[in-house]
């Protein structure tokens, strides 16, 4: 997907309150808004889709990975 197509859909769903964005230095981290109502449906939604921590792994190895605490 192209940048400008990803801005598009994460500007949607920030604007229906789906996900926050959060600053962090020149980064913006977009994490799933568990206040919404939707929550559940999203969380349930998610949970049919494989677990990436395996590629989160394997990016901190590679140095690639940045964790904000």
């Amino acid at each position: 997907m192209s940048q400008p197509a990803i801005s598009h859909h994460l500007r949607i769903l920030k604007n229906a309150d789906l996900i926050t964005e959060n600053r962090k230095g020149l980064w913006n981290v977009y994490s799933i808004n568990s206040q919404n109502i939707y929550f559940p449906l999203v969380k349930d939604i998610l949970s049919y889709f494989p677990s990436q921590e395996e590629k989160l792994d394997w990016l901190e190895r590679q140095g690639l990975r940045i964790i904000y605490d």
